[in-house]
């Protein structure tokens, strides 16, 4: 009886921590996804492409800057040269507003995006992205869906350099893209004019005109 007795407690206190087990288990895996989430909430996250199936030219950004994340808008800092150039390019005001000037780069052919989706950085150089923080957009996916695409401009050398390390060597089936980095149109980018990154944007001006 007696042995029966401790065999019954032994039962009962091995079911016991089994289930005490298990439940810090999954407390310890719910508090690991708990800290995922509120990670990657903290983080920098960027906007959707502007693109439409027709898009010929892809411009790259690393990850949009402070203001433009403030308004949702694509290089809405007042001083990034960007809307300037373009509006010089293709015949267009650069203070109409948002929408207009999206669709007249989809008009001209033109797709924007970033080379990153989210990460985390404090203020809006891209010197201070950290880099193991660092998750970049789906291009497998949006190359294949955009096939037209036959010229990446980057928009500045952090954009080049993680879609280079990042997402180049995993691409698979895409057409033949060529390349090209671009003075960044940031006001960061500070040792050229506004004119002078005009002058060296004039390669994109060329791509659409030889791509139409």
């Amino acid at each position: 009886m007696l042995i029966s007795y401790f065999s019954l407690q032994i039962r009962q206190y091995r079911a016991a921590y089994q289930i005490i087990n298990g439940t810090v288990s999954k407390l310890c895996l719910l508090f690991l996804r708990l800290l995922e989430t509120h990670k990657l909430l903290s983080m920098k996250t960027g906007f959707p492409p502007i693109a439409n199936i027709n898009a010929k030219i892809l411009i790259l950004g690393s990850m949009p800057g402070e203001e433009s994340l403030r308004k949702q808008q694509y290089f809405a800092h007042p001083r990034n040269a960007f809307w300037y150039i373009m509006g010089k390019l293709f015949s267009f005001d650069s203070t109409i507003s948002y929408q207009a000037k999206a669709q007249a780069l989809l008009d001209n052919y033109i797709a924007v995006w970033d080379v990153l989706q989210f990460c985390d950085r404090t203020g809006s150089l891209d010197s201070a992205i950290l880099n193991n923080s660092i998750i970049v957009n789906d291009f497998q996916t949006f190359l294949l869906k955009h096939n037209n695409i036959s010229n990446i401009y980057f928009n500045g050398t952090k954009a080049e350099q993680e879609y280079r390390r990042r997402v180049l060597p995993n691409l698979s089936g895409i057409q033949p893209i060529k390349y090209m980095r671009l003075s960044s149109t940031s006001p960061a980018m500070a040792k050229l004019t506004k004119e002078e990154k005009l002058n060296e944007w004039q390669a994109l001006k060329s791509a659409t005109t030889n791509s139409s």
